[in-house]
C-alpha cells in the first residue's frame, strides 16, 4: 500500500472531526447545551469564570475550592474569561477545543497502533475511538477533563511503548526518559488518579527483562487482591466498608513492602533449574517477612490514629492467602521463563548495593521527578490555599459511602467490586464488556423478561463472548505475546486495576464514566490486536486484499455514518417554536421567584450558577464547595455553615432534600416550601434564631 495512505488518513480524520464538531459548535444555544450532559462540567466553567474575573478559585465567591483537576481548569480559564460578554460563546469554544483534543488523540492512537498492526486495523480502531458514541460521549461531549486526559494517556503510553520495546535500556536513553517524564506530568495534571498508571509504567521501564516484568506486575496485583480477600474473608462485604480506611492503608503498605521484600529474597533473580522445595521455602520466607513488616506498619499507624479500627485477623489471613497465590504465580514465571535468556540485561535493582542505587537514582530522577513535583506542587498549593492537600470532592464521595444518600452506595457484592456490571459509571471495564450486554439489551428490548432472566441471559452471552475471545487469542498466541509487550498492555492493565481498586475497594461512591479513560484505551488496543489476528487469518485463507480493504472501509464508513446521526440528534439545528431559551427555564424561574442578591443553596447547581444572573448559587453537596463546609457538614454542622453565609433559599429535588442524608437532619425545621420550578422544589431557608 502507498506510503501516502497514513498521511491522507490523518488529514481526513482531522478534517472530519473538525467539520462535524463545527456543526455542533454553531448549533442553536438551546441545543448546544445538550453537548454538556453532566452538571459537573459547569463546575469547571463557573470556577474558571470566577478566576478570570479576579474572584479567586471559587465556585460561589464565598469559599475557596479545589474540587477539579488542574489542567482542564487552566485551559478553561481563558475561554470563560469571555463569559462576561456572552455565556454561550465559551460553550461553543469548548466544543472546538475538545474536538481538537479528540482529533489529536485519534492521530496519536493511529500512529501508535500502526507500528505493529496493519494500516487498515489501525485506522479502523482509531475511527472507533474518535466516532463511536459510547467513547465520544465520554471523552468529548461531556465538557469534562476526559478529552485532555485521553490525549495525554495515549501520548504517554505510545512513548513508553516505544522506549520499552527498544534493545537499549531505559537508563541509556536519558533524553527520552525526561520527555516521557514531562508527558507523565501533564497526564497527572489531567487527572490526579493517573498517578497509579504513571508509577507502574516507571516500574515497567525499570525492568526491561520480560521475566521480571511478568513477576512484578503480577505481584502488584496480588498485593491488592490478597489484602482485600483477607478483609472480606474476615468481615464480609457489608461490614468491610466500616474498616475500609484500614484496608486502603494496608493496600498502600503491601504495594510498597511486598515487592521490595520479594526482591531482597531473590524472587526476581534467575530461576532455578527446577521449581522445587527450595524455591517454595524461599517464597514462604519472603511472604512471611513481608507479612511481619506490614503488620508492624499497620499497628504503628493504628497507634497514631491513621485509621480508626483494624481487624487483626486480616493480617494473618493476608499472609495465608498470599502464600499459595505467590507460589502459583512464581511457578508460572518459572514455567514460561525457566532459564535466564543469554545476554539478558541486568537492572539497577539486581543487588541492593551502593553502585546499584546510584545507577537507579538517575532513572528515578529523570522519569519520576516531574510528575511527582507536579503532584507535590498541586498538593502544597491546595493545602495552603484550601486547607487540605487532596481534592475535597474525593473526600466527600468517600464520606457519602458511609451513609444513606441518593448519590450512591458502595458495591454490595464481588461482581460489582470487580466492575462486572452493565452500568458504565460503575464498571471500569464497561467498554470491554459492551458486546454481550449490548446484544442482550437489544434482544431484551423485543421481549418481556424478568431481571433474573436478564442477568442469566447476559451471563450466558458473556461466557460465549469470553470463549470466542479465548479461541481467537489461542489461534494467534505468538502475536498476542508480542502485542502485550509492544503496547505495554501489562502495565496498562495493572495501572487500571490499581486505579479502579482505589475507588471500588475504598467505599467511594458516585463514580462516573469519565473516570475510566485508561480502561477504555486498554479495551480499544485489545480489540485492535484481536481484529488483527482475525484479519491475518483471513489473509492466510487467500481472501483478496481488495475485499479486506473494502470491508474495513465499509466498517469505517458505518462508524462515521452512525456518529453523524448521533450528532444530529444531540445538537440539531432546528428548535421547536417557543423553546429557543428552554435551557434557561430553571435559571429564569429562580430569578423570577427570588430577590436580586439572594444566596441560593442547590444540591448540584453547576448549570444554575452559570446561567443565573444576580444571585449566588452555593453547591450544597460539597463537590465544588470549600473544605470548611465539608468539615462542618461531616460533623453535623452543615446548617450552621449555611447560617454563617446568609443563605436565603434552597433549591433541589424534594426527595433529596427532605429524605436523604446529609440533608434530612441538616434541614429539619429549617425549610418553608414555596413552589416547584423546572421539576425541582424551591424552599425559603429559615436560619436558626440567635
Amino acid at each position: 500500500m502507498s506510503w501516502r495512505f497514513p498521511i491522507r488518513f490523518e488529514i481526513i480524520l482531522v478534517i472530519l472531526v473538525l467539520f462535524s464538531h463545527g456543526y455542533a459548535a454553531f448549533s442553536p444555544a438551546n441545543n448546544l447545551v445538550n453537548w454538556y450532559t453532566t452538571d459537573d462540567a459547569y463546575y469547571y466553567f463557573k470556577v474558571a469564570q470566577n478566576i478570570s474575573e479576579g474572584h479567586g478559585v471559587t465556585f460561589d465567591r464565598i469559599g475557596r475550592t479545589n474540587g477539579f483537576h488542574p489542567l482542564w481548569m487552566l485551559i478553561c480559564i481563558p475561554i470563560f474569561a469571555l463569559a462576561r460578554y456572552d455565556l454561550i460563546l465559551p460553550l461553543r469554544l469548548v466544543v472546538i477545543v475538545l474536538a481538537l483534543f479528540n482529533a489529536g488523540t485519534g492521530v496519536l492512537l493511529y500512529r501508535w497502533l500502526k507500528r505493529h498492526l496493519s494500516l487498515q486495523i489501525s485506522a479502523l480502531a482509531t475511527m472507533f475511538w474518535v466516532f463511536f458514541p459510547k467513547v465520544h460521549g465520554v471523552t468529548t461531549t461531556l465538557g469534562m477533563e476526559s478529552g485532555v486526559n485521553a490525549f495525554f494517556i495515549v501520548l504517554l503510553l505510545s512513548q513508553v511503548s516505544k522506549l520499552g520495546s527498544t534493545s537499549k535500556l531505559a537508563f541509556e536513553r536519558p533524553r527520552e526518559l525526561i520527555s516521557i517524564g514531562v508527558i507523565a506530568a501533564f497526564a497527572l495534571l489531567s487527572r490526579l488518579d493517573n498517578i497509579f498508571l504513571i508509577l507502574i509504567l516507571g516500574i515497567w521501564l525499570l525492568f526491561p527483562a520480560r521475566r521480571v516484568r511478568f513477576l512484578v506486575m503480577g505481584d502488584l496485583v496480588l498485593a491488592v487482591v490478597t489484602v482485600f480477600g483477607a478483609f472480606v474473608a474476615r468481615l464480609g462485604i457489608e461490614l468491610y466498608y466500616f474498616y475500609s480506611e484500614a484496608a486502603v492503608v494496608m493496600f498502600a503498605a503491601a504495594l510498597v513492602i511486598k515487592p521490595l521484600i520479594y526482591y531482597a529474597f531473590g524472587l526476581y533473580r534467575a530461576m532455578e533449574e527446577r521449581f522445587g522445595w527450595r524455591a517454595i521455602f524461599k517464597i514462604v520466607a519472603a511472604v512471611s517477612t513481608a507479612g511481619i513488616l506490614i503488620a508492624g506498619a499497620m499497628f504503628l499507624m493504628g497507634h497514631f490514629g491513621v485509621f480508626p479500627r483494624l481487624p487483626r485477623l486480616a493480617l494473618l489471613l493476608d499472609w495465608a492467602i498470599s502464600i499459595p497465590l505467590i507460589i502459583g504465580w512464581h511457578w508460572l514465571g518459572w514455567h514460561f521463563f525457566a532459564k535466564k535468556p543469554a545476554g539478558e540485561p541486568t537492572t539497577p535493582l539486581e543487588e541492593f548495593s551502593i553502585k546499584g542505587w546510584l545507577r537507579w537514582a538517575p532513572f528515578a530522577l529523570r522519569y519520576y521527578a516531574l510528575p511527582l513535583l507536579a503532584l507535590a506542587g498541586y498538593m502544597l498549593w491546595s493545602y495552603l490555599y484550601i486547607g487540605t492537600a487532596s481534592p475535597v470532592s474525593g473526600q466527600i464521595k468517600r464520606w457519602w459511602g458511609t451513609m444513606y444518600t441518593v448519590y450512591g452506595k458502595p458495591a454490595t457484592n464481588i461482581l460489582d467490586i470487580l466492575g462486572i456490571t452493565s452500568d458504565p459509571d460503575l464498571s471500569p471495564w464497561s467498554l470491554l464488556a459492551l458486546p454481550p450486554f449490548a446484544l442482550f439489551d437489544w434482544m431484551a428490548e423485543y421481549s418481556s423478561i424478568t431481571e433474573k432472566a436478564y442477568w442469566g441471559g447476559a451471563f450466558l452471552l458473556g461466557i460465549v463472548y469470553v470463549a470466542a475471545i479465548a479461541f481467537i487469542l489461542a489461534r494467534g498466541w505468538q502475536f498476542v505475546r508480542k502485542g502485550v509487550s509492544a503496547f505495554s498492555l501489562a502495565p496498562l492493565f495493572v495501572g487500571c486495576f490499581l486505579q479502579a481498586a482505589n475507588y471500588k475497594m475504598s467505599g467511594y461512591v458516585s463514580l462516573h464514566t469519565w473516570y475510566w479513560i485508561a480502561e477504555m484505551v486498554l479495551a480499544v488496543v485489545f480489540w485492535a490486536i484481536l481484529f488483527e489476528i482475525i484479519f491475518e487469518r483471513l489473509r492466510n485463507i487467500e481472501i483478496k486484499p481488495a475485499v479486506l480493504q473494502t470491508g474495513t472501509a465499509l466498517l469505517g464508513a458505518l462508524l462515521l455514518f452512525n456518529f453523524l446521526i448521533y450528532l444530529s440528534k444531540l445538537t440539531p439545528w432546528a428548535v421547536s417554536p417557543g423553546q429557543e431559551q428552554g435551557y434557561l427555564t430553571g435559571a429564569r424561574g429562580l430569578e423570577e421567584n427570588t430577590e436580586p442578591g439572594s444566596i441560593i443553596g442547590s444540591t448540584g447547581g453547576g448549570v444554575l450558577a452559570y446561567f443565573t444572573h444576580g444571585r449566588t448559587i452555593v453547591n450544597m453537596d460539597g463537590l465544588i464547595s470549600s473544605y470548611p463546609y465539608y468539615q462542618m457538614l461531616r460533623s453535623g454542622q452543615g446548617a450552621e455553615y449555611l447560617d454563617s453565609i446568609g443563605l436565603n433559599y434552597v433549591y433541589g429535588g424534594e426527595y433529596v432534600i427532605k429524605y436523604s442524608e446529609p440533608y434530612v437532619d441538616m434541614f429539619t425545621g429549617r425549610l418553608k416550601y414555596l413552589k416547584h420550578i423546572a421539576g425541582s422544589a424551591l424552599f425559603r431557608y429559615l436560619p436558626k434564631s440567635p
